[in-house]
């Protein structure tokens, strides 16, 4: 399990809805479905000044956006928020750093999908819309719209038609097919 601790001088009036759940500064503990296997755990000890969220290392990078999205909102709302994450580490960045659930986060993320898209150029792709699937072909190229998010602006595909450039809210699928 990976461990996180925020610590808080006081505790602002707050409502966060995550996964169909409520979190507010009542809250006392919760247990949250992450999928049908895993469940974010949050106990909130208000007469000690701290929350503790504990959750599987086993979750996709959509669920620890998620987990780290819960992070920041909570110790938003928290005066002097102290968000240990030493016990939640996710990997290392390009430079050898560590980095955590919290600290270093966006960094890492953008780092892993960078060369996750690098690895699938040449490749066979789909991309999407949403959930709808707009193409399919060869990923020639790809134009990010924010690096922190890494949002994709544009997608240059070679498709049985030739090559074709898509603009919307995107997402690159590999197929696993090679030609």
């Amino acid at each position: 399990m990976l461990y996180v601790t925020i610590s808080y001088k006081q505790m602002n009036p707050m409502e966060i809805s995550f996964e169909g759940s409520v979190v507010n500064h009542t809250t006392e503990q919760l247990k949250i479905k992450l999928d049908r296997n895993n469940d974010l755990n949050i106990v909130h000890h208000s007469n000690e000044k701290y929350w503790f969220l504990s959750f599987p290392p086993e979750l996709d990078l959509v669920e620890f956006d998620t987990i780290h999205r819960l992070i920041v909102e909570l110790s938003n709302h928290c005066d002097d928020a102290m968000v240990d994450d030493t016990r939640a580490f996710m990997g290392y960045l390009i430079d050898g750093g560590q980095a955590f659930i919290y600290n270093q986060y966006t960094e890492w993320r953008e780092f892993i999908l960078k060369a996750k898209y690098r690895s699938m150029e040449g490749q066979k792709v789909e991309i999407f819309s949403g959930s709808e699937k707009l193409a399919d072909g060869i990923l020639v190229d790809y134009e990010l719209r924010d690096h922190q998010s890494f949002q994709i602006k544009s997608i240059t595909l070679l498709t049985q038609f030739g090559e074709r450039v898509f603009a919307h809210e995107l997402s690159i699928a590999a197929t696993g097919e090679f030609f």
